[in-house]
C-alpha cells in the first residue's frame, strides 16, 4: 500500500514511523523531523510556502496513492479553523480527482463552548468548525472517508503541545493556573496507542466518524495532582481566566464504536507515565546543548577553514608535544616513545601536506636545538650522515601522511561534485517525469473530450431546444457555464431602436455587479468589429470590457450579445474561442428555430388581433422567470395595468406604444392586463410607473401568484 501522510507531522517519531513503514510505503508531506526521510520505505517532502497547491498536485500525479492520512494542523498547536478549512478543501479535491481509495482525516475532538461562555470570537470559531464538518460530509459522498477524532497526543520521546505547556510551567514556576474548573474533563492519547489505531483503521474499509478515548475519567484536578506528586511545592489554581491555561475542550464522547468496529482499546495511561514524562522533560529541550564531540568537530572546521589560525594551532600543539617530550625523556617507561614523530604524524593526518611539512620543519629545528644543547657541534650534525636519519624520517612522515590526507580530501570533494551533478540530473529527470505525467493527464483529458464531443453536442442541442426565447437564453447560459467552466457569463438583449442593451440572464456570481442596461457606445471596440459567427477577444486588455464577446444574429441583425468575464490566462486560446463559436452557433440555430416557431404559434398564443399573450402562455412565461429568479440567473417585475381603454384592441395599441422590446404583456382569466418587465426589480418600479404614467397607463405592483392563468 502506498500511503501519503500530510499535515502537521511534528508528533511523529522514528520508532512510530518505522512501525507504519513496515506495513506500507510511506510518503510524508509537511512539517516533520528530517531524520524520518532517511528511514527505510519512507520519503519526506517539505511543504513550501509558495506554490503549495502546485507541489501537492505534482505529488498526487507522481505517486498513485492507495490511502491518504490527513493530520489536522490544529492538533499540535492552537487551532486556526479558517486556514484549516482551506487546506482541507485543497486536499479533499486532490483526493477526489485522483480517486484515492481510502482517506482518513485525523483531528482533535473539540467541543463547542457553552452558550454562556461564548464570545463573538467563539461564535465565529463555532461557525468555522461547523464548516469543517460540512466539508467532511460533502466529500464523504465521493470517497471512503473516515473522520478520526482523537484527544491530545503525547509521546515520552517527543513531548509537544499541549502537554509540554503543563510540564514547562511545572518545571519553571511554583504555581500552575487553569482557566477551567477542576472537574473539567481532559484526555491524552499516547502515540503508541494511536499508531495501533491508525493501522487498524487503514486495514478496514469502514467509513464515517469515530471518536477515540484513552482515559475518560481524567480531569484537570487529577492532572494537577499528578504534577504536584512530582513537585511538592507546586500550587494549583483553577477558574483563572486571565492567566490560566486555555485549551479547546474535548467532547468526551463514548469511544465504544471504535472498540466495536476496530477492536481497539488504549493501553497507556497518562497518569501512570507522568513520573517518566516529568523527569524526562527539559524546558530547554527545544534549544538542546551541543555535545563535546559536536563542539570539537565545530572547532576543527573553524580552524581548518582559516590558514593563519591553522598554523597557529599547529605551533601551539608543537609547544605542547615538545614539553611532553622533555618530561617523558626522564621516565624509563616513556623514553622509547618519540613524541616528535607522533606530533608530525598527527598533524599530517589531520591538516594535510602543507601543515605536515611545517610540523616536520618545527620538529627538525627542535631536534637540531636538542643536539646543540646536548653538546654536539653543529658541524658534526651536518657532516655525520647518521644524524640525518631523524630529520629525514620526520620530513617523510609529514609529507606522506599529509599527501594521503590531501588525496583523500580531493577524492571526497570530487565525489561531492559528482553527487551534486547526479542530484541535478535526478532533479531534471524528476521534473521531466512530472511534466510528462501532467502532459499525459492533459492529453488523456483531451482524448476523452474528443471521444465525447459528439455526445456533448447532442446534449447541448437537446438542452437548448426550447420554445420560448427566454427559455432558450436560460438554457444557453447553463450550457456556456458548464462547457466553458466559467461562472461569469452574461447575455444581453439588443433593440434596433435603442442604443442600450438590456440584460437577459447572467451568472449568479456576477449578478450583483452587472448593470441591467449597458450603453453600447461605451463598447465601441466590440460593436465596430462585431461579425456574425466570430468571437471578439479582449487581447488589448481594455478596461471595463469582457474577456470574450460573441453574438447571436437573426436575419443579419444582432439580437443578443454574450459577454464572458473573468477568464483565466490558460483560457485565452484558440481552443476556448472555438468552443464559444460552437456554442453560439448552436444557440443561434435554436433561437432562430424557436423564434420562428414562436411567431408561427403567435396567432394561437396571443389574443386575436393583438400581441397580448393569452392567460395560459403568460402563466408559462411567469413560471420560466420564476425558475431563473430562484437560481439567481435573472430577475423580473410583474405589474397589473389600469387604463381607460374601452376594448382589447385599444389596450394593445396603448401598451405597445410604451413597452420596450424586453417587456411582455398578457391577460389573465379575468381579462386584467399584466406586464412582465425582464431584469427589473421592485426598486425600479418608481421609474417605470412614472414613464408609463406619462402614457396614461397606471401600474400596480403584483406577484406571480396574483396572476390567474
Amino acid at each position: 500500500m502506498k500511503l501519503l501522510m500530510i499535515g502537521d507531522l511534528t508528533s511523529l517519531t522514528t520508532d512510530i514511523c518505522t512501525q507504519i513503514a513496515n506495513e506500507c510505503s510511506v510518503v510524508l508531506y509537511g512539517t516533520a523531523d528530517d531524520a524520518l526521510g532517511r528511514l527505510k520505505n519512507v520519503r519526506h517532502f517539505k511543504a513550501g510556502s509558495n506554490s503549495q497547491n502546485e507541489k501537492l498536485e505534482k505529488l498526487f500525479l507522481t505517486y498513485s496513492f492507495d490511502a491518504v492520512v490527513m493530520f489536522s494542523p490544529a492538533m499540535m498547536r492552537k487551532p486556526d479553523w479558517s486556514s484549516e478549512n482551506a487546506w482541507l478543501h485543497t486536499v479533499f479535491e486532490l483526493c477526489k480527482s485522483s480517486k484515492i481509495e481510502r482517506v482518513i482525516y485525523v483531528t482533535l475532538d473539540v467541543t463547542q463552548l457553552e452558550a454562556q461562555e461564548t464570545s463573538s470570537h467563539d461564535d465565529y470559531e463555532i461557525l468555522l468548525r461547523e464548516d469543517t464538518g460540512r466539508l467532511c460530509l460533502f466529500y464523504g459522498q465521493y470517497m471512503n472517508l473516515t473522520v478520526l477524532k482523537i484527544p491530545y497526543l503525547y509521546d515520552a520521546q517527543n513531548i509537544k503541545y499541549p502537554l509540554s505547556q503543563f510540564l514547562q510551567i511545572a518545571h519553571s514556576s511554583e504555581r500552575l493556573y487553569f482557566a477551567y474548573a477542576p472537574d473539567t474533563k481532559i484526555d491524552f492519547l499516547s502515540m503508541r496507542d494511536f499508531t495501533q489505531l491508525l493501522l487498524r483503521v487503514l486495514d478496514s474499509s469502514r467509513g464515517g466518524e469515530y471518536t477515540a478515548q484513552a482515559d475518560k475519567t481524567l480531569t484537570l484536578q487529577k492532572l494537577g495532582e499528578a504534577l504536584c506528586a512530582q513537585k511538592s511545592s507546586l500550587k494549583l489554581v483553577y477558574n483563572d481566566e486571565t492567566v490560566g491555561i486555555r485549551l479547546p475542550r474535548l467532547r468526551q464522547q463514548d469511544g465504544g464504536k471504535v472498540r466495536e468496529d476496530f477492536g481497539w482499546i488504549a493501553k497507556d495511561m497518562l497518569l501512570d507515565e507522568m513520573p517518566a514524562l516529568y523527569s524526562g522533560y527539559s524546558p530547554d529541550a527545544n534549544s538542546k546543548r551541543p555535545t563535546l564531540f559536536e563542539r570539537i568537530k565545530r572547532l576543527y572546521k573553524h580552524i581548518s577553514s582559516n590558514a593563519p589560525l591553522r598554523y597557529l594551532a599547529v605551533t601551539a600543539l608543537f609547544v605542547f608535544f615538545a614539553a611532553l617530550n622533555i618530561v617523558a625523556s626522564s621516565s624509563a617507561d616513556f623514553s622509547f616513545i618519540d613524541f616528535h614523530l607522533v606530533f608530525v604524524a598527527l598533524i599530517g593526518t589531520v591538516y594535510g601536506l602543507n601543515c605536515g611539512i611545517y610540523s616536520a620543519v618545527l620538529v627538525c629545528i627542535s631536534t637540531l636545538a636538542s643536539f646543540i644543547i646536548g653538546g654536539t657541534d653543529a658541524q658534526i650534525v651536518f657532516y655525520n650522515m647518521e644524524n640525518w636519519l631523524p630529520f629525514v624520517f620526520y620530513l617523510i612522515v609529514g609529507a606522506v601522511l599529509g599527501y594521503m590526507h590531501d588525496n583523500l580530501d580531493a577524492k571526497i570533494r570530487y565525489t561531492k561534485r559528482e553527487y551534486d551533478v547526479l542530484e541535478g540530473k535526478y532533479t531534471f529527470v524528476k521534473t521531466a517525469y512530472e511534466d510528462m505525467l501532467l502532459t499525459k493527464a492533459e492529453m488523456k483529458k483531451q482524448i476523452i473530450g474528443a471521444n465525447e464531443s459528439f455526445g456533448k453536442i447532442y446534449e447541448i442541442t437537446k438542452q437548448i431546444d426550447k420554445k420560448l426565447p427566454s427559455e432558450i437564453m436560460f438554457a444557453t447560459l447553463k450550457a456556456l457555464e458548464s462547457t466553458l467552466k466559467n461562472n461569469s457569463v452574461a447575455i444581453y438583449m439588443l433593440d434596433a431602436k435603442s442604443s442600450y442593451a438590456r440584460l437577459a440572464v447572467c451568472s449568479y456570481e456576477i449578478s450583483a455587479t452587472l448593470l441591467k442596461s449597458v450603453n453600447l457606445s461605451k463598447y465601441s471596440a466590440i460593436m465596430d468589429d462585431m461579425t456574425e459567427g466570430e468571437v471578439w477577444c479582449n487581447t488589448s486588455a481594455l478596461a471595463g470590457y469582457p474577456s470574450y464577446c460573441a453574438n447571436i444574429y437573426d436575419n443579419g441583425s444582432p439580437v443578443y450579445l454574450i459577454f464572458i468575464y473573468n477568464v483565466s490566462f490558460q483560457q485565452m486560446s484558440n481552443y476556448y474561442v472555438n468552443q464559444i463559436k460552437i456554442l453560439c452557433g448552436l444557440s443561434q440555430n435554436a433561437f432562430i428555430r424557436g423564434l420562428n416557431e414562436y411567431k408561427g404559434i403567435q396567432t394561437q398564443s396571443c389574443v386575436t388581433g393583438t400581441e397580448l399573450l393569452k392567460p395560459e402562455y403568460f402563466a408559462e412565461l411567469i413560471k420560466t422567470h420564476d425558475e431563473m429568479r430562484q437560481k439567481h440567473l435573472a430577475d423580473y417585475l410583474l405589474c397589473r395595468v389600469q387604463t381607460q381603454a374601452k376594448n382589447v384592441q385599444q389596450l394593445n395599441d396603448l401598451l405597445l406604444a410604451n413597452m420596450r422590446m424586453s417587456d411582455t404583456a398578457g391577460l389573465d382569466a379575468d381579462g386584467t392586463a399584466y406586464i412582465l418587465f425582464a431584469q427589473a426589480t421592485a426598486n425600479d418600479f418608481g421609474g417605470i410607473a412614472k414613464r408609463y404614467a406619462a402614457g396614461k397607463i397606471t401600474l400596480l405592483p403584483a406577484e406571480g401568484g396574483d396572476f390567474k392563468g
